[in-house]
Formats: C-alpha cells, structure tokens, sequence
C-alpha cells in the first residue's frame, strides 16, 4: 500500500507542478475512483496521478537498481563459470579413471549365441 499512495503522491504533484487539471477520470473507471474515494476518505482521486505516478516511480527505482542488480548479475556469472570449469576438471578426471575399466570391459569376447 505505501508504494501506491508513494506513486499517487507523485503524480498528483507532478501534475499540479505543471498546471494540469487531473479530475477528469474516465468513465471506465470513475465508479471504482468514487468506491476508493468513500472508503479511504479521499475527496478528489486521480487515475492519472496514480497511471502517471507508478510508472515514473517504476523507471526511477528501475534505473536506481540497475547497477547493482547487473553488478549481482555478473558475481553470479563469474562463480557459475567457476562452478563449471571445476565440474568439467572433476568430470575428466573421472572419465581417466575409468578409462581403463571400461577398455578391459570392451576387450571381453562376446558370447555368440549358436542358432
């Protein structure tokens, strides 16, 4: 809930900042604007203040995150590399170790069966 009212608060200042009338909601969603209005004691809501608002607050912790999350992305990288090229070392090294097993096995004569 504190992240819609954030985004509410947001673009209903960004819209008087700049002077623009936001209380005309459309028609789709005016009911639920005046059931929301009742419940929660808010004489005037805006769509646009909330359409406006989430999607400016989503792009600027969007581009805040960014860094970190592709900073957290690369460390994952590196150690799923890391994880690979030791589990190709132990798989070589179980692939010669049973090498010569396999090759006395191979070696075997096979029984023919007599039809």
């Amino acid at each position: 809930m504190p992240i819609y009212g954030i985004g509410y608060a947001f673009g209903d200042w960004f819209l008087r900042l700049f002077g623009i009338d936001h209380t005309y909601n459309p028609a789709l969603v005016q009911s639920g604007i005046e059931w929301v209005s009742h419940h929660i004691g808010f004489s005037e809501l805006s769509f646009w203040g909330f359409l406006l608002g989430g999607n400016v607050i989503g792009i600027v912790l969007g581009l805040i995150c960014y860094p970190l999350v592709r900073r957290y992305a690369g460390a994952i990288e590196e150690r799923g590399k890391a994880t690979v090229q030791n589990t190709f070392r132990v798989a070589r090294k179980a692939v010669a170790k049973a090498k010569p097993a396999l090759s006395r096995i191979t070696k075997r004569k096979k029984p023919q069966l007599e039809i």
